[in-house]
């Protein structure tokens, strides 16, 4: 008998093996696509644009409540100005790919001198597991409390300073000594992760809780466990102490209350219709403060002294994840929400007040135009099905044929364009693909690939390879079938299911792919806020992108890039130095000399072949990093100040030093003379402003520049300087046929109006006009006219203006004077004049420096480049286009547009907004660009960037 029922059991199982085998034709790859282990990995690239980017799980105010301090999964700590909702610090760790880095826990010692984080760190089991210990200050990492056997969810520091606490999901809580820097106590004894932990007012007992349902309550200088909590019928999530209360919340949908002095229970304090995720005291005890879980997500504010619901605040869209009062009582801290804003509100009325972040954007939509060779974008959601999530709003034009050929910039999609975008493709003759649930997480895990409608093969996704299937596609030919999912899973198989590989970049869901018709290309965007571009057959990331309201940033993965005035302050690296050691970050702006390469990547995306070449490679940033300093000490009188400056010790010494006060140019230092030790200097800077004038110090070496503010307030008058004015404007050539009509009047019509403005704008204006029918603009005389502007001071203006031709050859961006010679289909080169030596003879001026550029383009003249060192000189530039359109003829105007625009401000308020009849920089900006728009019936974009200083300067008087 007991050999025979053995028999029935083994039959039985071998048949349910068979059934399994025979019965379902999926496929369920269970190789992850990316690498979750620790690596000590140098340099790591990512988008800093001064916020959050993922799940924030820690939310602090500093003592004197003027700032707040926040960490979470995208791994770094910031600190916001409440003020002014700016990130002003941001303190980092060694991270590396994946999970490692992510911060899951965030304290600050009540007197401001220690920060401590927890999470799934970087290093061996022991290192991933340990509490970074920082000099909240300095931001310097102190050192690494090791214990922990697994990740670190909840840290607490006692009101005295002397101990902090950490819960983590090894089911135990360690009391820390923070002088000796070392255990005091392990407290064992949950059966669950600890998810919160807190100590009483007098430092004396802490509060444990966590997912057994269970608080614990210990004696902190015995860590003997003096009671235990029980009452929550689901998992704890939060724990708060006041003086008085310990307050306790379950996704039960309760709130307890319970004695800080010895435990015993209270009452229910609150029932709600969602769990409770969050949970703080007011400072004075008096308000608590509750987040929910799930939506509609709310924060419910609770008296006390009567045990009454006070307020609602109602502005998130998903799980609180961290809440915080401001020590004075007055403004609480809350974040949860997709796009990951902390928001400021007040505390009894729960009255909106600011939001720090928040403007990151998923891309729901993607397309690809093969007739523009254009790809599209859109980050808004409309959900019709699961390859159709919104419209698109966006585009960018990528290179063609030619090797001068460039990439464009980010336009708004117009409806009247038909531009015929591809989008994801589900079908390819009679093949189909479908997705439905499956596996053993709820989610559209199985894509089925039919024929003639019915099933061939399934495709199953788990943990390992992006859960579920987000979006899907055939590639043109019907051959292969590509699917997007979670954790930036990207995956090409062929209609047998199997898969051939990985399109390895995005760090979260995928939401929306497209195939070019050629078959070349596979673009995809997602929650990362990146629109990625693919070489379909290699699965290489070929080109990144970024944009964000008005700026943009586009990316290879060799580091070179092309970005709008100032979009490169989006992305950099983070440089690792050790696992108990605190992380520096370069910003690619302060290597924009090296990585700034608009032809590099326009070749790279037009022959798919990325650059071989001996130029600066990032892993040089190990080594060596752009310069590193800080600003010691400062004095002022009204008319100066003293500025002390200490440079860390580097491979690369410093060569210059540029002082801008307000955005202007005030002095220049090149012979420092920096030694590889440390050194300091101090330098005497004039105030040139009545009120606050902002200096900014610029220090650049070999490898790049770094920059240090500050604020100097001045009581003295401003003074009105001088300006130093050079037209130029070429009409004509004696070897060229084609001739500029309105050129030379153009330039007399500008001069005149500047002219005009002595004892106006400026006291006098030293001026020069360089056109035909007055004195020729030659090579020898433009040359000669720029040295007008060294005569400049700090407290001057120098304004350049060129109409005329411009030409690139041999990779050289030129501007044609008057006699300019040609040479069969190209220019003598001996009698051209490069655009660069403008610049540098702007650049080298002091006081404030504007750029005005009317040019017609021929042979592709236009050169992202060169207008990119002069933003990145502070110069505030006008150009009449940008790198996608061209100047424009009006049929009836005496002028080209840009300068009718000019001449056009001073009649009628039409730049004067507040016609106070001062035309203010960014005032004549605004209106160059809205008048050309409108007589080029949007075929002519202004190049526009206005340093921040100058937005309030009169250029003009009417």
């Amino acid at each position: 008998m007991p050999r025979f029922r053995i028999l029935i059991f083994f039959s039985i199982i071998v048949a349910f093996i068979i059934w399994l085998l025979s019965s379902d034709k999926t496929i369920e790859p269970i190789t992850s696509q990316s690498n979750t282990d620790s690596e000590n990995i140098p340099s790591i690239f990512t988008i800093d644009n001064g916020e959050h980017k993922a799940v924030v799980h820690g939310l602090t105010f500093t003592p004197d409540g003027k700032y707040l301090v926040s960490a979470g999964n995208d791994k770094v700590v910031r600190v916001w100005d409440t003020s002014t909702g700016k990130t002003i610090r941001t303190l980092r760790g060694q991270i590396s790919l994946g999970q490692d880095g992510q911060i899951y826990a965030l304290a600050l010692s009540p007197d401001g001198k220690w920060l401590a984080t927890g999470g799934l760190f970087t290093g061996t089991s022991e290192e991933k597991m340990a509490i970074r210990l920082y000099d909240f200050e300095s931001g310097e990492l102190i050192t690494l409390l090791k214990g922990h056997q697994n990740t670190i969810k909840s840290l607490a520091f006692s009101a005295n300073n002397n101990f902090l606490i950490s819960g983590s999901t090894d089911q135990s809580a360690i009391i820390w000594d923070i002088e000796a820097k070392q255990k005091l106590h392990v407290l064992n004894g949950h059966t669950g992760d600890i998810s919160a932990v807190a100590f009483t007012s007098d430092s004396k007992r802490v509060i444990t809780a966590g997912n057994d349902k269970t608080m614990r309550f210990w004696q902190v200088d015995t860590g003997e466990l003096l009671k235990i909590l029980k009452g929550h019928k689901e998992k704890i999530t939060t724990v708060v102490i006041s003086s008085k209360y310990i307050a306790s919340a379950s996704l039960d949908k309760t709130i307890r209350l319970w004695s800080a002095k010895d435990g015993h229970f209270i009452k229910t304090f609150a029932k709600l219709d969602d769990g409770v995720s969050s949970l703080a005291f007011s400072k004075k005890g008096n308000y608590l403060v509750s987040g929910g879980t799930t939506t509609p997500v709310h924060c419910h504010v609770w008296s006390i002294s009567n045990f009454r619901h006070v307020a609602r605040y109602k502005r998130h869209s998903n799980k609180i994840t961290a809440i915080a009062i401001s020590p004075n009582g007055e403004q609480v801290a809350s974040v949860g929400g997709n796009k990951h804003a902390i928001n400021l509100w007040s505390l009894t009325k729960a009255e909106h007040i600011t939001s720090l972040g928040g403007n990151n954007a998923n891309i729901w939509s993607v397309g690809f135009s093969n007739e523009h060779n254009a790809i599209g974008w859109g980050k808004k959601l409309d959900y019709k099905n699961i390859n159709q999530r919104g419209g698109l709003e966006y585009s960018l034009s990528l290179p063609k044929f030619t090797a001068e050929a460039r990439i464009g910039i980010p336009r708004k999609i117009n409806n009247k364009d038909n531009w015929d975008f591809i989008q994801a493709q589900t079908k390819y003759l009679d093949w189909s693909l479908s997705s439905r649930p499956g596996g053993k997480y709820g989610y559209f895990a199985v894509l089925d690939i039919n024929h003639k409608k019915i099933t061939q093969v399934s495709i199953k996704r788990g943990m390992t390879n992006g859960y579920r299937h987000l979006t899907y596609s055939f590639t043109p030919d019907g051959n292969n079938i590509i699917s997007a999912g979670a954790n930036g899973v990207i995956a090409i198989y062929n209609r047998d299911g199997k898969k051939l590989g990985n399109y390895v970049g995005h760090t979260s869901n995928v939401w929306a792919i497209a195939i070019s018709a050629d078959g070349r290309f596979l673009i995809s965007g997602g929650e990362d806020g990146t629109v990625r571009l693919w070489n379909l057959k290699t699965y290489k990331n070929i080109l990144t992108l970024y944009h964000q309201k008005q700026q943009w940033v586009a990316w290879l993965a060799t580091g070179h890039y092309i970005s709008s005035a100032t979009g490169d302050e989006l992305i950099g690296w983070q440089i690792n130095h050790d696992v108990d050691k605190a992380a520096d970050y370069v910003q690619a702006s302060q290597l924009y000399k090296h990585l700034y390469r608009p032809d590099i990547v326009s070749n790279t995306v037009r022959t798919l072949n990325f650059p071989k070449t001996d130029d600066f490679q990032i892993s040089q940033l190990i080594e060596s990093q752009p310069p590193q300093f800080q600003i010691i000490s400062s004095t002022n009188s009204e008319t100066e100040a003293s500025v002390e400056l200490a440079f860390d010790a580097s491979e690369s010494p410093v060569k210059t030093l540029d002082v801008y006060v307000n955005d202007r140019l005030v002095t220049s230092f090149t012979d420092l003379a920096l030694e590889q030790e440390d050194y300091q200097k101090t330098l005497t800077i004039p105030v040139v402003d009545s009120g606050i004038n902002n200096m900014q110090f610029i220090a650049t070496n070999d490898i790049g520049s770094s920059s240090q503010n500050l604020q100097i307030n001045s009581s003295q008058t401003s003074q009105q300087g001088d300006l130093y004015l050079l037209v130029i404007g070429v009409g004509s050539y004696i070897d060229y046929l084609h001739y500029l009509k309105s050129a030379a009047a153009d330039a007399v019509a500008i001069y005149k109006v500047f002219i005009d403005q002595q004892a106006k704008s400026y006291n006098t204006v030293h001026s020069i006009l360089l056109t035909n029918g007055t004195q020729d603009p030659t090579k020898e005389n433009i040359i000669e006219g720029l040295k007008l502007f060294k005569q400049a001071g700090s407290n001057d203006t120098v304004i350049l203006f060129f109409t005329g031709y411009g030409v690139n050859q041999d990779g050289k961006s030129y501007i044609l004077p008057s006699d300019a010679k040609a040479l069969s289909k190209n220019w003598q080169e001996s009698t051209l004049l490069e655009w660069k030596i403008l610049h540098k003879a702007l650049a080298a001026a002091r006081g404030r420096r504007i750029l005005l550029i009317d040019s017609n383009h021929i042979q592709n003249d236009f050169n992202p480049r060169l207008l990119k060192n002069v933003v990145n000189a502070n110069i505030a530039v006008i150009s009449s286009s940008n790198r996608d359109t061209i100047t424009h003829k009006v049929d009836g105007l005496s002028h080209g547009i840009f300068t009718h625009s000019i001449l056009r401000t001073l009649n009628k308020h039409y730049a004067d907004k507040n016609k106070d009849n001062l035309i203010e920089l960014h005032e004549l900006s605004n209106y160059i660009a809205s008048r050309t728009d409108e007589l080029s019936n949007g075929k002519q974009t202004p190049m526009l960037y206005i340093p921040k200083g100058m937005n309030n300067f009169v250029i003009l008087k009417r």
